[in-house]
């Protein structure tokens, strides 16, 4: 699964959704130089741009 950080337009991957918080606060403190334990994540599922999940749609 790749995470993508929109505000610093980066992005990282992961095996496990239980990885992903983790993951995501390591890649914004390596590029940021903030410490990864100030920072909190909202994660969601979807594609960048509010794009929906899945497979798209015939019409």
């Amino acid at each position: 699964m790749v995470l993508y950080v929109p505000e610093i337009e980066a992005a990282t991957s992961v095996r496990d959704m239980a990885d992903a918080d983790d993951a995501a606060r390591e890649l914004i403190a390596e590029l940021t130089g903030l410490d990864a334990a100030s920072i909190s994540c909202d994660i969601r599922l979807g594609r960048p741009g509010g794009g929906p999940v899945g497979p798209a749609e015939m019409p």
